[in-house]
């Protein structure tokens, strides 16, 4: 019998329905095992090794999987793509003293598709322990920061602990709240409204050298609006181009997040577990795993099918990383509930990177103003007119379509033109946008999503954040205060430099280039130098009388 290891009971069924006989597919439901609660669970003095214990509930579970696992005759890990998945399978696969006599293989499932399937149980690959270092490299440091800062934290009356992602953001946050903001100069612009050849357009007041005419006052603005009323306007230039506009590239789940956020009004959070249904449920691929070369071709023949072959292909996309629907032929209006809006972003999204760029016409009008054709103003009023010429992606997105306030006619130079009116418009640097949860996980796009939405759920459940109507985050008083804190006490752990020292630290564990006690032990010489001697005194002993009960000590850690 073969066994297969994957997250969930949705995904176990649809992998029995596949496989066939001879296969045994179960569910581990996340982590079987993660570091002991209620005390550090590492020991700094034998280079940190961990302590590991089975996670709550999880104990009949584990003795279901150890049988399976020693009643079978090769394991095959289908746990998530990415190195979170892989660090899933290890830790089944640890707890077992019969894995060692096993042939183990990892597959990556890039969507829930039959043919996904077989194809990825066609090309397995040994387990990567480089990414499974990476993954435990990381929870030791969030483990060791954890247990230090909230210990040292303990002298502030009002502290909820909180982990370091969270410290992090809350930092992020702080920076946002103390960034410089230019005070507001105020200026004045002059729109003129011309008829030419019958037709209004509307155009900016320029310099003779070809800036953009600003006033530093409303009266100066008014003054000249004033003056071109009475003036003369002729043609005095009449250009064309042609420019393309790129297809985009399918969603990354960062971007995903975003756009969720943005125009649907769906939380990560939600946004999300949105997500995880639709891979389980077959309709699109997993957001870490490339999608096929098969499903470029598929997206082809259908855009040919339906646009005709006057849509070239955009022969420069192949198989690569984001997110795709995993069978183009099941559209947006197919699918019921709530995950109906963002597959259709996700499709259209898709869809649109597999076409041709789409050809912009640009037509920009040079008019010259003054007492006559003689006796010219020393200024220049612009107008410019873009025309879709060919739409190529636009045809599957038309809402990306860029917007012109002018259609311009055919013109030629010293046409004329006539004055139809002046506005006078006042100019204002917008408002610096607050934060929201998905721009400040697309700002660490290398993170877990889900770290950084459980991390600011924390915050907002100790007060330490508040969101606005539109998701925008500020931080509360206490927050204002802990930012201050971590800053001045614990450098290593939140500030810019040394988060982004980490996050290449962790990278290059991932390609071998360096160790996972190599970078817990920088990261803790760093901690350590910054904390009291009591904080880490406090950090590093036990905190509770809990001892849980270790099926397998982590000597093969």
């Amino acid at each position: 019998m073969k066994l297969v290891i994957v997250e969930t009971p949705a995904q176990a069924k649809v992998l029995t329905g596949v496989l066939g006989d001879g296969w045994r597919v179960e569910p581990c439901y996340g982590l079987v095992r993660d570091l002991v609660d209620g005390e550090l669970g590492i020991d700094p003095a034998a280079d940190f090794r961990p302590t590991f214990a089975v996670a709550t509930g999880k104990g009949n579970l584990v003795r279901r999987l150890m049988k399976a696992v020693r009643e079978c005759e090769v394991v095959y890990a289908a746990t998530p793509p990415g190195r979170e998945g892989e660090l899933m399978a290890w830790h089944v696969l640890a707890l077992s003293p019969d894995a060692k006599d096993k042939r183990i293989y990892r597959v990556s499932l890039s969507s829930l598709t039959a043919e996904a399937i077989r194809a990825a149980f066609a090309t397995p690959r040994p387990l990567n322990m480089h990414w499974i270092d990476t993954e435990l490299a990381l929870r030791l440091v969030d483990r060791l920061a954890g247990y230090t800062v909230n210990a040292a934290a303990r002298e502030r009356s009002d502290h909820q602990p909180i982990s370091r992602t969270a410290m992090v953001a809350l930092r992020r946050l702080a920076a946002q709240e103390t960034a410089p903001v230019p005070a507001p100069a105020e200026r004045w612009q002059v729109r003129v409204r011309l008829n030419v050849d019958g037709i209004e357009i509307k155009t900016a007041l320029h310099h003779a050298d070809g800036g953009l005419l600003n006033f530093t006052t409303q009266d100066k603005a008014e003054s000249a609006a004033a003056g071109l009323r009475a003036a003369q306007y002729w043609v005095t230039k009449v250009g064309l181009r042609e420019r393309e506009l790129p297809a985009p590239a399918p969603y990354t789940l960062t971007m995903l997040l975003l756009d969720a956020e943005r125009n649907l009004r769906i939380a990560p959070s939600d946004a999300l577990k949105l997500i995880d249904t639709l891979v389980d449920a077959g309709w699109i691929t997993h957001p870490l795993e490339p999608y096929p070369p098969t499903l470029v071709e598929a997206a082809r023949l259908y855009l040919r099918r339906e646009y005709g072959t006057d849509y070239a292909v955009n022969t420069s996309v192949e198989a690569g990383n984001g997110i795709a629907p995993a069978d183009v032929a099941r559209l947006p209006e197919d699918l019921p509930g709530d995950g109906a809006a963002l597959y259709r972003l996700i499709w259209q999204r898709f869809m649109a990177a597999m076409l041709p760029p789409a050809r912009l016409r640009q037509l920009g009008v040079l008019i010259g103003a003054g007492a006559n054709l003689a006796r010219p103003y020393p200024l220049s009023l612009r107008s410019v007119g873009t025309l879709v010429a060919f739409d190529g992606w636009l045809r599957v997105l038309p809402d990306e379509q860029p917007q012109t306030e002018n259609y311009l006619p055919a013109v030629r130079e010293r046409d004329t033109a006539l004055f139809v009116g002046a506005e006078v418009e006042r100019l204002s640097l917008p408002a610096p946008k607050r934060l929201t949860a998905a721009a400040l996980i697309a700002e660490h796009s290398s993170a877990r999503p889900a770290d950084w939405v459980a991390a600011l759920e924390a915050l907002e459940t100790a007060d330490y954040i508040q969101r606005e109507d539109d998701g925008a985050m500020a931080l509360t008083e206490s927050g204002v205060s802990l930012a201050a804190w971590l800053n001045e006490r614990f450098p290593s752990v939140v500030s810019e430099r040394d988060v982004a020292r980490l996050d290449l630290d962790l990278e290059l564990i991932a390609v071998g280039e360096r160790g996972r006690v190599e970078v817990v032990r920088d990261f803790w010489e760093r901690l350590t130098a910054d904390a009291r001697p009591t904080a880490v005194l406090q950090s590093i002993r036990a905190v509770g009388e809990h001892k849980p009960v270790i099926l397998r000590p982590a000597e093969e850690v």
